[in-house]
């Protein structure tokens, strides 16, 4: 039972709580932050990167990144670009840095081999020098320690 006071005449007014009411409310709310997940869509793009079984993995590449989706669309630096856009964007990074350029490409597994090779010529065009692109790993062999030891034969001398 819940008590306030009413109005000026300073009354205390007795009211019943429906403890069903406040529960299905309640679980009501909980349904909806449950399902909110399935209702709305994540912002982002899709990008289902090429998988490859490799023995050991190189450095990684730092700087910017070019996103291609599966339709071909670019994606530098947070922005859509189509491919005027992009040769200008990237001539400008060219020019900008005094070290050699580097891209690194995320393309869709999706995408033909001419789209890739007309982005690579693109890039290579606007004065990019080294282009990387990026897989999924999924490798079965052991990761690289650096120690020079072979598995299964121990270390080397």
């Amino acid at each position: 039972m819940t008590t306030f006071l009413s109005g000026s005449k300073h009354r205390w007014l007795v009211l019943p709580v429906d403890c069903f009411a406040m529960a299905s409310v309640f679980f009501i709310l909980l349904l909806f932050i449950k399902l909110e997940p399935y209702l709305t869509s994540t912002p982002g793009i899709n990008v289902n990167l090429p998988e490859l079984d490799v023995g050991e993995t190189g450095p990684g590449l730092e700087g910017p990144v070019l996103l291609v989706d599966r339709e071909g669309g670019l994606y530098f630096r947070h922005q859509v670009l189509n491919e005027d856009q992009l040769f200008a964007a990237l001539r400008d990074l060219s020019q900008r840095t005094v070290f050699p350029s580097r891209l690194l490409i995320q393309a869709d597994r999706a995408l033909t081999l001419d789209q890739l090779s007309r982005i690579y010529a693109l890039c290579r065009k606007a004065g990019i020098t080294e282009v990387k692109l990026q897989i999924r790993l999924t490798s079965s062999f052991p990761p690289h320690t650096g120690t020079g030891a072979v598995p299964g034969r121990g270390s080397l001398p």
